[in-house]
């Protein structure tokens, strides 16, 4: 028996809703993205691609990666297309989800550390952002400094 097309729709509406409502599913479709989006011989997303699903995936339907003092992923991709030139391979692509999700629970980036296992293209935005005042321990126009 054939599913009719409204059946198809609405499984495919529930499907979409649990990109938000549901972080395991979400991580389970975002992993697979990466393999589904690389071409078949190579080891790494080209920067343009990754971007590109970055802006889906992180936007409504999907989990948006905003919170109310900054725009993330504008800053994320905006940090690439100024710095970053290289391709995105697996534990970039893995590892941004988990550093996404970390600043969804605290945009002032106090849980990351300069001695944690982020990879290199993560530490580099995170001085990035401190640049801009974004952050804890930011430079200029970041956390407020006082005189003992």
């Amino acid at each position: 028996m054939t599913a009719s097309k409204s059946a198809h729709q609405q499984h495919i509406h529930q499907r979409v809703g649990q990109l938000t409502a549901d972080p395991a599913y979400f991580r389970k479709v975002y992993r697979y993205t990466f393999v589904a989006g690389k071409e078949p011989e190579q080891r790494a997303l080209a920067l343009d691609n990754a971007i590109e699903f970055w802006r889906v995936l992180f936007t409504a339907p999907g989990r948006p990666w905003r919170t109310a003092s900054h725009d993330w992923l504008t800053l994320w991709t905006t940090f690439l297309e100024e710095k970053w030139t290289r391709t995105v391979n697996r534990d970039m692509w893995n590892q941004l989800l988990e550093f996404a999700t970390r600043t969804l629970e605290d945009d002032t980036l106090a849980f990351w550390s300069e001695d944690g296992a982020w990879p290199s293209v993560i530490d580099e935005f995170v001085a990035w952002c401190r640049t801009r005042g974004i952050g804890a321990g930011a430079g200029a126009g970041g956390a407020m400094e006082t005189e003992s």
